[in-house]
Parts: C-alpha cells; structure tokens; sequence
C-alpha cells in the first residue's frame, strides 16, 4: 500500500501537475519508491535463505541420528 501512494504521489506531482513546489515532492515520490522496493526484494531474499537454511538443517538432522 505505502509503494502505491509513493507512486502514485511521484506520478501525480511529476507528470500531471508539474510545478516548482511539486517537482521535488515527485522526486521524493520516486525515490521513495525505489527505495521501498529494494527493501522488499531484501526482505524476500532474507526470507528465502532462511526457509532454505531451515529446511537443510531438518533435512540434515532427519539424515544423521545423534544417538
């Protein structure tokens, strides 16, 4: 929802009401979106590697009785 009104705010300030005052709103706008993005694609990635750690770890502990 927050990358929609990012986007939606820099889309709206930069292209449809282009103004002194709006221009760096856009750029914010965009930036922002970039931004939350590459926090997203960060926060799959970290979620990704840790259910594949998990599962090995499972996986190896299944294999390799300790008893």
């Amino acid at each position: 929802m927050l990358l929609a009104f990012f986007s939606m705010v820099g889309f709206w300030f930069l292209f449809e009401k282009l103004t002194p005052l709006g221009a760096p709103v856009g750029v914010i706008g965009v930036v922002m979106t970039i931004i939350l993005t590459g926090f997203e694609m960060f926060i799959q990635f970290l979620q990704a590697f840790l259910f594949a750690m998990l599962a090995a770890m499972y996986i190896g502990n299944s294999l390799h009785a300790e008893h």
